[in-house]
């Protein structure tokens, strides 16, 4: 009977040690297998958290920009009064008297413009909101055909006919609704009508109102223009041109189809039919076919719906590009690579963009040194290298000329579209702007460090640290078992198993 129990106990520790054995064995396999998914996951999570981290870092320096702006525009506009509508009167008068010219703009820390220039600018504004451009059809036997002056006097007196019966018409159809008597008879009067060489005509109003009253009446009583302008006769809207870069370009997003373009309205919170066209800036037969991003070219039919975009970055597709507004920029001949004039303006034998030679095109040009028709023989960059010196000096007479091509927004009767450059803060090196990534450590709570006696040393001794320099990116960090707390003990093998011999033990 002895005998027997002697043999259950046997057998009762040998099935303990092997049940033993086999927890230790499955508990180290999980481990490893938990311990490689654990590292996996977290190298493509160190290279993620490196990216929203300069993301960030950049949104931090992009806000306090916009606060410093927006507290350097309150303090410039406390105690504003509201200027009074621009007129001709006052432009006249202001252009005799520069403080009544500073009166008029009421906000003068706001931009750097000489008198002449803000009355440059005060002019178009004018010019622009008194404006209407009038396409026809040259092909129509009752489009207009005398371009001379007289011939476009008399067409400036056969429309101001058909706008005095429209604004006596549209009296009528006011005082049938409201059902008053004395009323004030609107008055569209077009002054001048011009003609340019696209089969258009310039027409210029009197006021605002009466340029806007005639884009009503050209809508909705457009078979009284087609009298004297023809059935091809059109009004085209004033367009106000912006960039948007870094546009998504492989994906299901088509600016050729108006649904995209509404999509875009709706999503940045835009009026709809604000946006009229989209194209591409370079085609996209044109793209590289690793290209993933590219410009667009976005036309506005309102001024202010243009400034508001050029103010915020928008969603494009999904993603998020920034917006700035279409400079004009010298004119370039593609063929002799000169300036202020175009191809077919010329036809003389053309030279090459890179090296200035007659010989051959830029397409097949194999010179290895640029030459600029511009600057000469001794230039070393091409004709069409921006950091030419002539381009420069051109660029400098277009904003003379034009000073409203230099300023941020498209300017309006608003002061704040008057700004000349935009309020930055002094940029900070890349090291300053970097948050430094947070570990799993940060999260446990530390464990003190074994004795410098238990330690294990390394089998091979590692390089001495090197200092990495500002501005440059530390490479990913592996983790390990370490990263979630577990810290070595004395007497173990390893971590892992100093672990599962607690685990079996329990």
């Amino acid at each position: 009977m002895s005998k027997l129990l002697e043999l259950r106990n046997m057998a009762l520790a040998v099935a303990f040690l092997l049940d033993a054995d086999v927890m230790d064995h499955v508990l180290e396999t999980l481990a490893n297998a938990v311990a490689d998914k654990a590292i996996g996951r977290l190298e493509g999570l160190v290279e993620k958290l490196g990216s929203m981290a300069n993301f960030l870092a950049a949104s931090d320096a992009k806000c306090t920009e916009t606060t410093l702006t927006l507290k350097a525009t309150s303090e410039t506009l406390k105690g504003h009064v509201p200027a009074a509508p621009l007129t001709w009167a006052l432009l006249a008068k202001a252009s005799s008297s520069p403080s009544t010219l500073l009166d008029i703009t009421k906000a003068p820390a706001m931009h750097d413009l000489s008198h002449e220039e803000v009355s440059k600018i005060q002019q178009c504004v004018l010019h622009d909101t008194c404006t209407v451009l009038i396409e026809f059809d040259p092909n129509d036997t009752e489009a207009p055909s005398d371009f001379m002056a007289t011939g476009s006097s008399k067409l400036r007196n056969d429309l101001n006919k058909i706008l005095k019966r429209l604004d006596e018409r549209d009296m009528a159809l006011r005082k049938g609704e409201d059902g008053e008597t004395e009323m004030v008879a609107p008055r569209t009067h077009a002054i001048g009508l011009k003609n340019l060489s696209r089969s258009a005509y310039l027409a210029e109003f009197d006021t605002a109102d009466s340029a806007s009253r005639f884009r009503r009446y050209a809508t909705t009583n457009w078979i009284f223009f087609t009298a004297i302008f023809g059935d091809g006769v059109s009004i085209v809207d004033k367009t106000y041109s912006i960039i948007a870069r870094f546009v998504p370009c492989l994906g299901s997003f088509n600016p050729g189809n108006t649904d995209c373009l509404h999509t875009i309205e709706l999503e940045n919170g835009l009026k709809s039919d604000t946006i009229t066209s989209a194209p591409w800036l370079k085609q996209p037969d044109q793209h590289s076919s690793k290209q993933s991003v590219a410009s667009l070219k976005i036309s506005c039919n309102d001024a202010n719906t243009a400034n508001a975009l050029i103010e915020k970055h928008i969603f494009i597709g999904g993603h998020l590009v920034p917006i700035c507004k279409d400079i004009c920029e010298p004119i370039r001949c593609g063929n002799r690579q000169k300036y202020g004039h175009i191809c077919r303006d010329f036809k003389e034998e053309g030279c090459c963009t890179n090296c200035a030679s007659k010989d051959h095109s830029a397409a097949t040009c194999t010179v290895v040194r640029h030459r600029c028709v511009s600057c000469g023989p001794d230039s070393t960059h091409a004709s069409s290298d921006h950091g030419c010196p002539e381009f420069a000096r051109q660029c400098t007479e277009l904003n003379t000329c034009f000073p409203k091509n230099c300023m941020l927004y498209f300017p309006t009767d608003k002061p704040l579209t008057w700004t000349t450059a935009p309020l930055k803060l002094t940029p900070k090196p890349p090291s300053e702007l970097t948050r430094p990534l947070a570990t799993l450590q940060d999260f446990m709570p530390s464990l003190p460090p074994a004795p410098p006696s238990q330690q294990k040393q390394p089998l091979h001794p590692q390089p001495p640290t090197q200092h990495t320099p500002a501005g440059s990116r530390a490479p990913s960090r592996m983790g390990n078992l370490d990263s979630f707390g577990f810290t070595s003990q004395p007497g173990g093998q390893n971590n892992k198993q100093s672990i599962l011999l607690s685990l079996s033990s329990t």
